[in-house]
């Protein structure tokens, strides 16, 4: 569930973010 939508900015479950903390802090620059 959650696979394949696009993510929310700082709303993706905890499972992603530590399963890729550095492409969120990549995404967050980017933003």
């Amino acid at each position: 569930m959650g696979q394949g939508r696009p993510r929310v900015l700082g709303l993706e479950p905890p499972a992603l973010l530590k399963a890729k903390p550095k492409f969120q802090d990549s995404r967050l620059k980017s933003e």
